[in-house]
């Protein structure tokens, strides 16, 4: 998975152990971490974003 440049909600969830929810306040009240769409619609985040999250 290091090798992508994005990655689903639920593998950063799992690298981070920050929940979905948890993400979705925070860019309701901070607006970090941005979150960018993959091809089929679902949220996806950046390296950079995860790099930031750890």
């Amino acid at each position: 998975m290091r090798n992508r440049t994005f990655v689903s909600s639920s593998e950063i969830e799992r690298e981070t152990g920050f929940g979905k929810g948890q993400l979705r306040k925070w860019r309701q009240r901070f607006g970090f971490p941005p979150v960018e769409s993959m091809e089929d619609g679902k949220a996806a985040y950046s390296r950079k974003t995860i790099d930031q999250l750890l």
